[in-house]
């Protein structure tokens, strides 16, 4: 077989597998997702239907709320009219049965065996409401009496049924006239408040339909809604529709309306399969009840409609696959003819190479016409050969550099990653709910290598107490890192329990001599401040005098030492110091890599440099008395390398 053969079918033969698979991904996937998408639309439009008739629900009882308060209203106003009047007797009846009332509105007055002694308005005598029960099934005329009297609430509702068989509606409230042993009532006929509902809900229902019609679900699927009975309220009125809605379903051999009710009760699931007569064809019905209107929102989807489009994409997808497959299979057969031909030199070019310096840019390789003849059945062969032996060559010098190279990418992502893990150590700054007005804090450090042995902290003891922390690691780089790192988890941990700073940094001391191989030792300066009276106690274990700066400008120091420095020696007993704080004092803690910053000639910045930046500041807040001494210490360091790590921390008391 030839290259040119074994090259093509290498091409085309993954294209046709890549074809074959696209098509069963096109299938099964691209047509689900197709599908599953305007299922989801389907049930998109179902909520939004089901949305729109609950705010139509809404309305409609906002209205009719509203025509209540106006009937309650108009009886109250009533009410007030007839007590206002300023006669008793007859007297007061005769005015009662004159006074001017509103259509809808009758006055009926009882006298005693709730005899009417007056009727004031439009409400048939037929329809006396004295002789009925009311809509809760009470005796109008007892119950009435009885909740004047006693000065409750009297109300009732009761219905007629009038000349044309049409139901009538009336409701009633009393009142008392103990002076004539009168039970007033007020009556007020309510069918047109009700004929006016039914126009409401008309009007609704028929924007319902409009609406439904507008919206569409594929070509031929469709929105609906029934009442509880099963009686279509809005939906497309034509003969597919009755054999949906009203037919069997073959899937479950149950009228579809009761599956339609299963469904629509379920809080996952509101699918119905449907399969009327025509077998050929089924449905998805998606369902939701609307407990308020008692109605069925549904929506219909044709299956064959939602699978329509994925499967003509898939279609189109797997064609235009096969047709790049073919073209690429063409292409590849005439250029691979190309490719062959010059494939013999460079075999025997490549036999060279490893006798080549890759490095030297100035190298002067050999002709490919003064290459060795390599053998072999075919080109191919002779280049596979040709490159194992340049591979062969290649190899060691390429090994040498990676380990080289992985060496230098180990040791700085391990430095790194120190870096970020010391950083880690450094506190996070306080809310406004911590310091509440009391202090204000800030912090800064700049190691001189990837990582340091200078680090500081701060912690609330309890809602009135902060812990301030600084130290410095007699050396430099990883091994002063650690070692601050475990002296500052133990500072943390002591500080919650011990009494005062001098007690924390006996035990931090104890702990770090006991496993200390290399003899490293820390200056360590820990201060608890009380915010409430500020009062400082402090301990100093060898480390650089903290500066308080007055609102005035004077400096002090807290100068006192407790001990030596942390770490080198077991049993040492630290003492404790103490000063006070006045609104207004700020307090510098530093390393010596603030004083001890050198320039390019040599020259310590100096204590009293420092003390000079910090007692002519004009700062306003604890940041920005740290930038402007670090700036003060760069302008004297003027660019050159960093001999020691650059640390302060600020607090400004009483602000």
């Amino acid at each position: 077989m030839s290259i040119k053969v074994k090259f093509t079918l290498t091409l085309v033969i993954p294209l046709a597998l890549l074809a074959l698979g696209t098509s069963f991904f096109a299938f099964f996937n691209v047509s689900d997702a197709m599908s599953e998408q305007l299922i989801g639309n389907s049930n998109n439009s179902i909520r939004l239907s089901v949305d729109i008739a609950k705010s139509m629900y809404s309305n409609l009882l906002e209205l009719k709320v509203s025509s209540a308060l106006q009937v309650h209203d108009t009886l109250s106003l009533y009410e007030k009219i007839i007590n206002n009047l300023g006669t008793n007797g007859d007297g007061l009846l005769d005015m009662v049965g004159k006074l001017p009332i509103p259509v809808g509105l009758t006055i009926w007055a009882l006298g005693e065996n709730f005899s009417p002694r007056i009727i004031n308005g439009a409400m048939p005598a037929e329809h006396n409401p004295y002789f009925r029960l009311d809509n809760r099934g009470r005796p109008v005329r007892e119950e009435m009496l009885r909740l004047a009297t006693n000065g409750e609430t009297a109300a009732a509702m009761v219905g007629f049924t009038g000349g044309e068989g049409r139901q009538r509606s009336y409701f009633g409230k009393h009142f008392y006239l103990p002076d004539l042993q009168v039970i007033l009532g007020l009556w007020v006929d309510i069918e047109p408040l009700e004929a006016h509902q039914r126009e409401n809900l008309a009007n609704a229902i028929k924007s319902l339909q409009d609406l439904f019609r507008s919206l569409k679900i594929g070509q031929s699927g469709f929105l609906f809604i029934t009442d509880a009975n099963g009686k279509l309220v809005v939906g497309p009125d034509s003969p597919e529709t009755s054999q949906i809605m009203f037919g069997p379903n073959q899937l479950t051999s149950r009228p579809l309306f009761e599956d339609i009710v299963s469904a629509s009760r379920l809080d996952q699931q509101r699918r119905v399969v449907l399969q009327g007569k025509d077998a050929s064809r089924q449905a998805f019905i998606y369902a939701d009840f609307i407990p308020s209107l008692k109605w069925y929102v549904g929506g219909v989807t044709f299956i064959d409609e939602i699978n329509r489009p994925g499967q003509r994409l898939a279609i189109s997808l797997v064609a235009a696959v096969l047709a790049v497959t073919l073209v690429l299979g063409v292409a590849a057969f005439f250029l691979v003819g190309r490719v062959t031909s010059p494939l013999g030199k460079l075999t025997r070019y490549a036999r060279q190479l490893p006798s080549m310096d890759f490095i030297r840019e100035d190298r002067d390789p050999l002709p490919i016409r003064e290459l060795a003849a390599g053998g072999g059945s075919d080109e191919v062969g002779e280049l596979s050969r040709a490159f194992l032996f340049m591979d062969q060559a290649l190899r060691e010098r390429v090994r040498e550099l990676l380990a080289s190279t992985s060496l230098r990418e180990r040791l700085a992502g391990e430095l790194d990653a120190a870096a970020k893990i010391q950083s880690g150590f450094l506190p996070k700054p306080l809310s406004k709910e911590e310091t509440r007005g009391r202090f204000a804090l800030s912090g800064f450090l700049v190691p001189a290598r990837e990582v340091g042995g200078d680090i500081f902290d701060y912690f609330l003891l309890d809602e009135d107490r902060i812990c301030l922390v600084i130290g410095d690691v007699a050396g430099k780089g990883v091994p002063a890192a650690l070692f601050m790192n475990v002296a500052m988890v133990s500072v943390r941990s002591a500080a919650m329990q011990a009494k005062g700073p001098e007690e924390v940094m006996t035990q931090v001391n104890h702990h770090l001599a006991q496993s200390n191989p290399n003899d490293m030792f820390i200056t360590l300066f820990i201060a608890f401040l009380d915010l409430a009276s500020g009062e400082i106690t402090y301990a100093n274990g060898g480390h650089n005098p903290p500066l308080v700066r007055s609102p005035d400008g004077g400096l002090a120091e807290l100068d006192q030492l407790s001990g030596p420095v942390v770490g080198a020696f077991d049993g040492v007993e630290f003492v404790r110091y103490q000063a006070k704080l006045t609104a207004g004092d700020v307090i510098l803690l530093y390393t010596d890599g603030v004083s001890e910053a050198m320039n390019a000639k040599g020259e310590l910045f100096g204590e009293d440099r420092l003390r000079y930046a910090f007692a002519s500041s004009r700062a306003v807040g604890p940041a920005e008395y740290i930038e402007e001494i670090r700036e003060t210490v760069e302008r004297h360091v003027a660019g050159a390398e960093a001999s020691d790590d650059f640390t302060v921390l600020c607090l400004a008391y009483g602000v």
